[in-house]
């Protein structure tokens, strides 16, 4: 998970990092980097969380969530 901070941490930087209005290779590398964000993702094969939904009338409503993939999410 830190190698991932750490690679979106630089995505930010470098899309941040516009000199003289040199903005191309910024742009350029954005994809690379989304694209490495989404094969992180696809490789996730189950996950398990806790949430806080919030309500139109600001109540919350607390619980657990579980993901396996292909397909199943369960929310408890």
């Amino acid at each position: 998970m830190a190698v991932m901070t750490n690679k979106i941490i630089g995505f930010w930087f470098v899309l941040g990092a516009t000199v003289n209005g040199e903005l191309a290779p910024a742009v350029s590398a954005a994809p690379v980097e989304a694209q490495a964000i989404a094969d992180h993702f696809s490789s996730v094969k189950s996950m398990s969380g806790d949430f806080v939904q919030s309500g139109p009338k600001a109540e919350k409503t607390r619980g657990k969530f579980y993901l396996q993939r292909p397909g199943k999410i369960r929310f408890n």
